[in-house]
């Protein structure tokens, strides 16, 4: 079955990896969990928040109902969720314009150093 009710976050129980999703797809793992958005929370904000948890499973268990389930997040009202995300957004944007350019810098360095060896000019 495909899953179309998005975004939600995915949340790996045994690794605690996470992933936002916000396109459909199809869930093959009892050991994901999917948490969408319920309460006045932006779920890319609750995304950014756990990104940023520090913990380490050192364990093969699972990891929601007696570790993550407990934690206090910080929860700011709405308008600055928002603004978070925004910022982070913008941030990502600009990042992947710099990885952009630097591969493409790093293919005309290629280049010439094929033409170096190759006797082209």
């Amino acid at each position: 079955n495909c899953y179309t009710n998005y975004p939600v976050i995915l949340f790996d129980d045994f690794t605690t990896h996470t992933q936002f999703v916000d396109f459909s797809f199809k869930l093959k793992s009892s050991a994901i969990k999917l948490l969408k958005n319920k309460r006045m929370i932006d779920i890319h904000y609750l995304y950014y928040v756990m990104k940023g948890i520090l913990f380490r499973p050192s364990t093969h268990k699972r990891h929601w109902i007696s570790e993550y389930s407990k934690i206090t997040i910080p929860l700011p009202p709405l308008a600055i969720q928002h603004e978070i995300v925004t910022q982070i957004l913008a941030q990502e944007t600009a990042i992947k314009a710099h990885k952009s350019a630097i591969a493409t810098c790093e293919q005309e360095i290629g280049t010439l150093i094929y033409k170096i060896w190759h006797n082209t000019a």
